[in-house]
């Protein structure tokens, strides 16, 4: 079996008024800056400084939303949020928003491993190692 780490989490996410247009419910591309948070929140914020410091960047090679039901200022969502890595360029994702049980938006999207001069790159297995739950980020050289 290759090897691989496989991240799942939840996040809130409070909708303030500047995250609404004009009919008042949350404008659909704010979503994606909601996953992203999410995405961001579930790898570190550390770990992704050291792999960007390293020459390794994920980049958004695809992605899929299903808005299903409007939310609106002040509700409170929960963003589930699965990602599969593996030394494969393609790292799938499944994120979920759900606003009082309600499923609210879907995405299923596909990043991509890139080095500095943004060509797709293999993801090594110390950066794989430092994805399981409860890894350090120590690691060195891409």
């Amino acid at each position: 079996m290759p090897d691989e780490a496989l991240l799942v989490g939840e996040s809130t996410v409070r909708i303030y008024y500047e995250d609404t247009d004009f009919s008042g419910y949350v404008y659909h591309a704010n979503y994606l800056k909601f996953f992203e948070r999410a995405r961001e929140d579930l790898i570190g914020v550390e770990r992704i400084k050291k792999y960007f410091g390293e020459g390794l960047h994920f980049v958004v090679a695809r992605a899929d939303l299903r808005f299903l039901r409007p939310t609106q200022h002040a509700d409170l969502l929960t963003i589930n949020t699965k990602m599969r890595f593996s030394e494969s360029p393609v790292v799938p994702v499944e994120q979920e928003a759900s606003c009082g049980g309600q499923k609210v938006v879907t995405m299923t999207m596909k990043l991509a491993a890139v080095n500095a001069q943004g060509e797709p790159m293999r993801i090594p297995g110390t950066i794989l190692q430092s994805l399981r739950p409860g890894a350090k980020i120590a690691f060195g050289g891409l």
